[in-house]
């Protein structure tokens, strides 16, 4: 199960996204298999949407938005298998939903599909093709750019995985325009999550798939591409990152190991002095994070 982001900020419901199996009544396991390995690639995985009404404490019954074999305008086949789900909601307030799906293969032969709602999650288009070819999926959340434009973090996988951005130009519900793909250089990296600093400048931090440490670039944007990855001195086992922006500083959230989780804010200039907690239960287990700056500013 994989919920999705939503920056929904002013609708009176807010809707959720996950994919999932389905189990004939009576047929469901008593013990919930791995999502990664047992339910995302699963051909009979679809894409759900559940609301939440201002004030409620209870969302809506789960309504399918993507089936497998779902047309997908342009192109001979339909989808065998869906996930890895992230919203987007534009200064139209219209609500995007991109995913990867696959046609044929496992997910190395995955492209990145669409589907866009003018109500706010209550109705859809049909399923569009945003990046063809294989190997191509999405992870993490977009931002908007200075100029209007929205950036969409991607990942491809053709023998060593690559992090890239593309930056597309929206209107009325129809993507107008997509850049070319910038690539992150570097060691090998994928699923790159994009923050937004206060000084407007754009980073990411990515996903090590050499069991390092966690990866960080910034976007050039008087030359539209990314500086050469290079690590962060937060030990990540092949971890996905998710980067969030605060008032002071970034929030970076990522598994430190296979059972627990890691959190850390980071000021611009140096790293705050907060304690980073491997285990709530277990005190022994706190350790302060180090004074390395990789953030630092002349």
């Amino acid at each position: 199960m994989l919920p999705g982001n939503c920056p929904v900020t002013m609708a009176d419901r807010w809707p959720s996204f996950r994919t999932d199996r389905y189990f004939a009544p009576g047929t469901r396991p008593r013990a919930k298999p791995h999502p990664m390995r047992e339910f995302e690639a699963a051909p009979d995985a679809r894409i759900f949407c559940s609301r939440l009404a201002k004030g409620s404490r209870s969302w809506t019954q789960p309504e399918v938005v993507v089936r497998p074999q779902a047309p997908v305008q342009g192109c001979w086949f339909g989808n065998k298998s869906v996930g890895d789900t992230v919203l987007f909601l534009d200064r139209e307030q219209c609500l995007w939903l991109f995913f990867a799906g696959v046609t044929i293969g496992g997910w190395s032969g995955s492209h990145v599909d669409f589907v866009v709602s003018h109500d706010l999650g209550r109705h859809w288009s049909p399923v569009q093709r945003l990046i063809g070819g294989l190997g191509q999926s999405p992870r993490c959340k977009l931002i908007e750019l200075a100029g209007g434009q929205v950036m969409i973090p991607l990942s491809s996988w053709l023998f060593r995985w690559q992090g890239y951005t593309v930056c597309l130009n929206l209107s009325n519900g129809q993507v107008i325009s997509k850049s070319i793909p910038a690539k992150i250089p570097g060691p090998e990296n994928s699923q790159p999550s994009l923050v937004t600093l206060p000084n407007h400048e754009v980073v990411a931090y990515l996903r090590n798939p050499r069991v390092g440490p966690l990866l960080f670039s910034k976007w050039n944007s008087a030359l539209n591409q990314w500086s050469p990855a290079r690590p962060v001195n937060l030990p990540s086992p092949n971890s996905a990152v998710d980067a969030i922006p605060c008032e002071n500083g970034v929030l970076v959230v990522y598994t430190a190991d296979l059972s627990r989780r890691f959190f850390s804010t980071l000021e611009l200039r140096r790293w705050r002095g907060c304690q980073c907690f491997l285990s709530d239960r277990d005190p022994s287990q706190r350790r302060r994070l180090s004074p390395d700056l990789h953030l630092r500013q002349p």
